[in-house]
């Protein structure tokens, strides 16, 4: 499909074929106003914008001037009609197509309940970081959605919301389907006073949002007890996934909360976050402001926290972090970070029950002669907590060396016996501020022997809920093989 043009502010408006400025009004040459990229309210005049098509946009006007839209009304941002096998990108260039010419478009309003909706299926692209603006200047609203994003992918643009400094209702950006943030930059104010989320909601069921090396900066530091930053309403099958960048500024260390799952009475909601930078806690938190009735998780890997690297994984039944900021025992696992930091997992599991187990994985790759192995998983066990073989135990899956079947062993027991005492002595504690505990182990050999080369994994459950705050858990996941 032939590319297409724009020049805001040159003298004629051409049919939009060439990058450069018509001499005639319907003549071979540049769209001449911004608005183009709002057809739905102001199709071209001249020419035609098929699906398919790519437009490139001057990032400065024929006279040499950053742009603005000022939103007068609820715009709709891209061609209505494009598809996913014939999307339509809009590229804002910067010196490409027009050399020398780097500027930026933004598209401002003041008005409490005007916003910006990208239409399905465009894709909106800045060649400069943040050069493409979407900036909500006012310090209150009782309802703050600015962008809402259909299906579709926004690069390298700047959101800015900072200019709400007053706690307030409704969301900032809003999303209605699948779609990517890519290497966009987030300026958020105060936070939402309700249980909506400051940032990201995800508005209909069955989608999901990802957020690709983007910067988040919470610039205001007032405190909202009710809201995260991430959430979902009251919508099933849900998701945002960050992956990359970093979450910084007064805000992400106020005391606000990462997500919220106030609404969390409908199912599959979740959050995950890959190699992404953020404060140590508070914002590490969970807000959950209504009792949960439903699933949710959030997953957070390959973090970094004040130099930190850890995880941490919060579901219905608890959480489990392996974040070393707070001085926790650790015994064998060990950092990649170059400095081998010893770290274990912390567990608490205050809804765990026989029906809603806490279950979580560690894998090994086996590399040694095909053998019966012994495999164990040492644990710390809070004095104030009370498992059992019934409601703590491990199931190892394997391949078999003789027949490459896949086989599993449990120590599942339906007997409360106690759990097997360890004789360890390199845990690096045996006790966490005022929290003393007793060693465990949980061994178990496997029935066949396990082929060379292959993936063991063990995968730890547990039933014995507890709402002490005191009835943790720290776990070695670099589990013994004998």
């Amino acid at each position: 499909m032939a590319d297409r043009f724009i020049i805001d502010g040159a003298t004629y408006n051409g049919d939009g074929t060439t990058s450069a400025e018509a001499t005639v009004a319907g003549g071979v040459g540049a769209w001449n106003t911004i608005n183009y990229t709002n057809p739905t309210t102001y199709p071209p005049a001249y020419g035609t914008l098929p699906t398919g098509t790519t437009v490139y946009i001057r990032s400065k006007t024929a006279a040499g001037a950053d742009i603005t839209v000022t939103l007068g009304a609820n715009i709709t941002i891209g061609l209505a009609g494009a598809t996913e096998a014939a999307p339509v990108i809009w590229v804002l260039d910067n010196g490409v197509v027009w050399p020398w010419i780097d500027g930026a478009l933004t598209y401002l309003a003041s008005n409490t309940d005007w916003y910006c909706t990208i239409a399905a299926n465009n894709v909106f692209a800045a060649m400069t970081k943040s050069a493409l603006v979407f900036n909500k200047a006012k310090t209150t609203a009782s309802y703050n959605t600015y962008v809402v994003l259909n299906n579709g992918t926004l690069k390298n643009a700047l959101i800015d919301n900072s200019a709400r400094t007053t706690a307030s209702d409704g969301y900032v950006c809003a999303v209605s389907s699948s779609r990517v943030y890519d290497s966009c930059t987030f300026k958020l104010g105060a936070f939402s006073t309700s249980s909506y989320p400051a940032f990201i909601a995800v508005q209909s069921g069955h989608n999901t949002a990802v957020l690709l090396n983007c910067d988040i900066e919470l610039t205001s530091s007032a405190v909202v007890t009710r809201t995260g930053l991430f959430g979902f309403a009251s919508y099933k099958d849900v998701g945002i996934t960050m992956i990359g960048g970093r979450i910084f500024g007064v805000g992400s260390t106020a005391g606000n909360a990462l997500a919220n799952f106030g609404n969390a009475t409908e199912s599959s909601q979740f959050i995950r976050l890959i190699g992404v930078q953020y404060p140590a806690p508070p914002l590490l938190k969970v807000n959950i402001s209504e009792t949960p009735t439903q699933p949710f998780s959030v997953e957070m890997f390959g973090t970094d926290g004040n130099g930190t690297t850890g995880g941490h994984i919060e579901n219905l039944q608890g959480f489990a972090t392996s974040r070393t900021d707070n001085n926790p025992p650790a015994r064998q696992a060990l950092m990649p970070d170059g400095n081998d930091t010893a770290w274990a997992w912390r567990i608490w599991i205050p809804r765990a029950s026989k029906m809603r187990p806490w279950i979580q994985a560690f894998t090994k790759s086996y590399s040694g002669t095909s053998a019966a192995l012994v495999l164990e998983l040492e644990l710390l066990v809070s004095t104030v907590a009370t498992p059992d073989k019934s409601t703590c135990w491990i199931d190892i899956s394997y391949i078999d060396a003789a027949t490459s079947a896949a086989m599993s062993v449990s120590t599942k027991s339906y007997a409360p016996d106690a759990l097997t005492a360890s004789g360890v002595t390199d845990w690096s504690a045996e006790e966490w501020g005022i929290i003393a505990f007793t060693k465990a182990k949980m061994s178990v050999t496997t029935p066949t022997t396990v082929k060379q080369n292959t993936i063991v994994t063990m995968t730890l459950s547990m039933t014995c809920g507890n709402i002490n705050a005191n009835a943790v858990y720290f776990v070695d996941p670099d589990f013994t093989v004998l």
